[in-house]
């Protein structure tokens, strides 16, 4: 396992990486089932036919973000699929009452859903994967350009996509984790590659292994810079988070093809 910071002033400042071959055993300790009371449900409401990620909002709200196999309906929004698989985000007010619904459609294939996180002002981010074909989110559209694309979209509170940034790879993407800076709504996205590019930023490609990443955006969805790391074998970087201090922590595994590995930062 590998733990990284990145200062938040960016790749102009170096990174400090410390990797530790060892086993970490974690111990809990087990209550008495006569004191545990389990809650009962508020409400419950169905996950349709696929599979999904939700976070909690302001006020008992919550986002689920889901991928759906077929048509279907959700609150009073009947929703009807075009690819294979369409992807939908849910906004449920505390009552469980959905309050609106966003679908995210791609003609011939899938569209990948991998999380939904919320910033300050309870703006939503989604992110997943996409095929080389067109995507549509709400009223903006997007073409992936290569075999391997992950999207990062923007979404306001009220349900209105604000912008659909693309991150692409010829060979190999994978995105994991997506962090929101409560002090200038920076977004990190962290994953691994072999070689990736959004807007005007490209992470070489490592060469035919692949490495862990992390590539910073600003607020409006401009790449900001990007960094990859990682050993002669396959790495990644599977989640994220901020310090108090406003640094990036990293977390990720190394391969180790022999009894040690040596983590290389780029520059």
């Amino acid at each position: 396992m590998t733990i990284l910071r990145a200062l938040r002033s960016g790749p102009s400042r170096a990174l400090m990486a410390t990797a530790a071959l060892a086993a970490t055993l974690a111990v809990a300790t087990e209550l008495p089932v006569s004191a545990v009371n389990a809650p009962s449900p508020n409400w419950v409401a169905p996950v349709q036919n696929g599979s999904g990620t939700v976070t909690a909002g302001p006020n008992g709200t919550s986002y689920s973000y889901m991928t759906l196999t077929s048509n279907a309906t959700i609150g009073s929004n009947n929703i009807t699929i075009v690819g294979t698989n369409d992807a939908v985000l849910v906004k449920r007010l505390a009552d469980g009452t959905v309050d609106w619904v966003l679908q995210v459609q791609e003609s011939t294939n899938a569209v990948g859903v991998s999380s939904v996180v919320l910033d300050a002002n309870n703006n939503s981010y989604i992110r997943g994967s996409l095929s080389a074909v067109t995507a549509t989110f709400g009223s903006i559209s997007v073409t992936g350009t290569s075999t391997s694309n992950a999207y990062l979209a923007k979404v306001n509170p009220a349900g209105v996509v604000q912008w659909v940034k693309l991150m692409t790879s010829a060979t190999h993407l994978e995105t994991y984790w997506t962090t929101i800076d409560p002090a200038n709504g920076a977004i990190y996205v962290s994953g691994r590659h072999r070689g990736v590019t959004s807007g005007t930023v490209t992470v070489a490609s490592p060469g035919a292994h692949i490495d862990a990443f992390v590539m910073k955006f600003d607020s409006s969805g401009n790449a900001l810079w990007g960094k990859s790391f990682g050993s002669t074998a396959t790495d990644a970087a599977y989640r994220t988070a901020l310090d108090p201090s406003g640094d990036l922590i990293v977390v990720g595994p190394i391969e180790c093809p022999g009894a040690s590995a040596t983590l290389t930062l780029d520059s």
